[in-house]
């Protein structure tokens, strides 16, 4: 008779609760950034957008926006729109045209996102997380 991992069933009440407060957070954070930086894109990447999180996984999330501030200055600008934070989070901010870049350079990392990736904001699109129908 197979043993069970001490904890485990802790480990998955706890993970089903934290992805039922993830669309409600996520959706929060979207609209506080949209509200913010008017973007093109959101994107969640990773394991959350794969379907493989485990109880150690972060939020990745990738905003494509217009900007005139470097790359450090639109994360920190981005992170304070995004504080408090309720999980842990890895974010990219880059701009369209820094994503064509990556893409022409032959990025498969920005490629693998924009591929794999699940959409919870387009601008000018329907496309919204937990958006009411």
């Amino acid at each position: 008779m197979p043993t069970i991992e001490p904890g485990l069933y802790e480990q998955v009440e706890k993970r089903a609760e934290t992805e039922g407060k993830l669309e409600e957070t996520l959706n929060e954070m979207v609209n506080r950034l949209v509200k913010a930086f008017n973007p093109e894109r959101v994107i969640l990447f990773g394991s959350y957008a794969y379907g493989k999180p485990t109880p150690d996984s972060d939020v990745d999330l990738l905003i494509i926006m217009e900007s005139k501030l470097s790359p450090l200055e639109r994360y920190i600008a981005v992170s304070k729109v995004l504080t408090p934070r309720v999980f842990p989070m890895d974010i990219i901010v880059r701009t369209p045209q820094e994503i064509e870049q990556r893409l022409r350079m032959g990025d498969f990392f920005i490629k693998e996102i924009l591929e794999r990736g699940k959409v919870l904001y387009e601008r000018g699109s329907s496309r919204r997380v937990g958006k009411k129908s």
